[in-house]
């Protein structure tokens, strides 16, 4: 993993930070912490149609007004760290929804 800057607040193993109208939250390893275990999961889970890719990266835009999440599979901290509000982040996610989008998002523009 990399280093994030100190903007983000470690919230055992997924780091946050606020920006008005939300909160940006980067996930190292999604739902698994042993990377074995990891693989093992992502087998098992594409079998039962689940998505893999659960225990990888994932950065997601929690959106207080409506509840909904716009995530990305990948480590996007530094494109979000220059984000003070969530239309700001929602700019990066839509520029990149096209090719790292998740099946996990709720957010619909």
């Amino acid at each position: 993993m990399k280093t994030l800057s100190k903007k983000w607040i470690d919230k055992t193993g997924n780091f946050v930070f606020d920006v008005k109208g939300g909160y940006i939250s980067y996930n190292p390893c999604v739902g698994v912490n042993n990377m074995s275990l990891s693989t093992l999961f992502d087998s098992v889970a594409s079998l039962d149609g689940i998505e893999a890719g659960t225990g990888k990266e994932e950065t997601a835009i929690y959106i207080e007004e409506t509840g909904n999440f716009a995530i990305l599979n990948g480590n996007f901290t530094k494109e979000y760290e220059k984000c003070k509000t969530v239309e700001e982040a929602l700019k990066i996610y839509n520029k990149n929804k096209g090719e790292h989008n998740s099946s996990w998002t709720t957010y619909e523009n």
